[in-house]
């Protein structure tokens, strides 16, 4: 009897001892929970309390949350009991050790509201608060990690509470994530969160749109509808009807009308909108193509160089094309013409490609060079958004001529869905393009060759609407390389000058690039042909080479040349 109590005690130590050890192997991953709400004393500024908590089956363990992408304030770190818990700070992170089934909380401030290319990012004010999760919540740095194993968990448990003011309606994507990969963490900081006086103007399947209460009468039932069309439109595109996604349409902010960006992910959007404002249509697009691609296919690889520029042009491209789908009281109101797009997109790459060839001929596979240099700001602006987009044009028009299929480029990218990487260009290219793959690999996406779209030119197109174009760009990528605040190097394109001096003979013996080229530019557009003529001649006037990468800012900058070029159009004895 004695024996077998032995035996039995002994049984049960050893399972003891075993379970001990496994639960010394085991490990979890922890928690996050953020409760977030609008300060009441300081503008555009978020009040954050961040609980981090680690589970009994994990070990003690260093976490580091980056906040090199944000701006924060550390107020306070206590334990769970109340009682101050030790962190160290550094300039871009926050790091802390949690044992066992411990729990820490941080509270601290987050700005939101900087100024970016879009307007704001992020606002608040006494009629709603928006933020997207990349300004407000605080994430481990293996999210940021290049070659972390993008489908690993770092976190179990995610979720998110708001903490709104009276009578405001929150709208945000999801209160909790579990398991939180990279593509999770992407998509958190992409999303939009949202708590403000708004009225749910229109529901259709996943797709529900919201205006704020002072946007609220400047969108119509015909804007629904449009936006409606536009969803309808991507999921037939990604064969995925029912995807859930939230719309919040805001008005501009302050005295001078500034636009807002609250957020545009997988699930939801939130920025300034004016159904008069064909960029507005074209921005809703072409994010709503982002939430589709990235929920269908969630792969890291596509968002850095060099494949960025390619998925720019390919969400530029359909946004492009998508235009077409709204109502025809839409595209009359905000001046749309769906058949003119690319030949608008065509107008400024052909010019600004030309005019500022040291600057803007660039080799889309050179991506990452571009990012990192001097000017690279403009020239990766350039390049996603007006380059890469006539790229996806050209193949496509290409693939049509040889297969008469349409959509190849995305239907071959979806052929990827569920895999964690997609082709490599040699494959995508030879799938959609055969024999012709290695041709137009080598020139425009190893290259910098001129892109032939000739047959975009349209026949209607104003001389007004030409100029319009070329200012827009031109102002666009100016502003992108000021390399000081108020110091603009750009100057309003007209043809008062061209009407000028085009019969004096200086004006027929200048050039800018090869007669065949030179023909091609005049046959698709006057307009356009007849400023380079005069870029090139104020250059030849100021002694300024034409391939001198800063041929714009000391023509327009330096007071001198002005004043040569000035007096050469207009000669003091006139």
């Amino acid at each position: 009897m004695k024996k077998r109590h032995t035996i039995v005690l002994l049984t049960v130590g050893l399972i003891m001892l075993g379970s001990f050890a496994a639960l010394l192997l085991l490990d979890f991953p922890y928690h996050l929970h953020y409760t977030v709400s609008p300060s009441q004393t300081k503008p555009n500024t978020l009040n954050i309390t961040m609980e981090v908590q680690n589970s009994l089956f994990s070990r003690g363990k260093t976490i580091t949350l980056y906040t090199g992408d944000k701006t924060v304030t550390l107020k306070s770190s206590t334990d769970g009991g109340g009682l101050q818990f030790p962190v160290s700070q550094q300039e871009d992170t926050i790091e802390l050790y949690l044992g066992r089934a411990k729990k820490a909380s941080l509270i601290y401030e987050a700005q939101i509201a900087s100024a970016g290319k879009h307007g704001y990012r992020g606002y608040s004010t006494e009629n709603y608060c928006v933020f997207d999760g990349g300004q407000a919540f605080l994430l481990p740095m293996e999210y940021y990690q290049e070659g972390y194993p993008p489908d690993k968990a770092v976190v179990g448990r995610l979720s998110v509470t708001m903490k709104a003011r009276s009578g405001w309606l929150q709208v945000f994507p999801y209160i909790e994530l579990k398991n939180v990969t990279w593509f999770d963490a992407y998509s958190l900081n992409s999303n939009s969160f949202f708590m403000g006086l708004c009225t749910l103007i229109g529901e259709k399947d996943g797709l529900k749109i919201y205006a704020a209460s002072q946007n609220e009468k400047a969108i119509s039932d015909t804007d629904a509808k449009g936006i409606s069309a536009l969803y309808d439109y991507y999921a037939d595109l990604f064969s995925f009807p029912q995807k859930p996604y939230q719309v919040i349409l805001l008005p501009t902010v302050g005295e001078s009308g500034l636009s807002v960006i609250g957020g545009a992910g997988t699930g939801s959007v939130c920025a300034t909108f004016d159904p008069a404002k064909r960029r507005d249509w074209e921005l809703l697009s072409h994010r709503m193509f982002h939430a589709y691609f990235d929920t269908v296919l969630p792969v890291q690889e596509i968002h850095k160089a060099p494949r960025l520029w390619f998925y720019e042009g390919l969400v530029t491209y359909y946004e492009n094309r998508s235009m077409v789908q709204l109502p025809k009281e839409i595209q009359t109101l905000a001046g749309i013409r769906p058949e003119q797009q690319f030949t608008s997109l065509f107008n400024k790459y052909l010019y600004i490609r030309t005019k500022d060839a040291a600057q803007f001929a660039l080799a889309p596979m050179e991506e990452q060079r571009i990012r990192d240099s001097e000017e690279g700001g403009a020239q990766i602006e350039f390049l996603h958004y007006v380059q890469a987009p006539l790229i996806v044009h050209l193949i496509e028009d290409l693939d049509d001529k040889r297969a008469g299929t349409h959509d190849a480029l995305l239907t071959e990218l979806l052929k990827s869905r569920g895999s964690s990487s997609l082709p490599s260009w040699h494959e995508l290219l030879v799938r959609v393009l055969g024999n012709d793959a290695e041709t137009i690999y080598q020139k425009y996406f190893l290259s910098n060759e001129l892109l032939p779209l000739w047959y975009l030119r349209e026949g209607s197109y104003s001389e007004q609407q030409t100029l319009t174009d070329l200012n827009d760009i031109d102002y666009l990528l100016a502003t992108w390389m000021t390399p000081q605040q108020g110091q603009i190097p750009y100057e309003e394109l007209n043809l008062t000058t061209v009407r000028k001096i085009k019969d004096r003979p200086e004006w027929g013996d200048i050039h800018f690039l090869d007669s065949q080229t030179e023909q091609s530019i005049e046959k698709y557009s006057t307009v356009i042909h007849a400023l380079l003529k005069e870029y090139a001649l104020r250059a030849k006037i100021c002694n300024i080479s034409w391939n001198d990468p800063a041929l714009r800012n000391k023509l327009i900058l330096d007071e001198g040349n002005k004043a040569k070029w000035n007096t050469w159009v207009t000669p003091p004895h006139l």
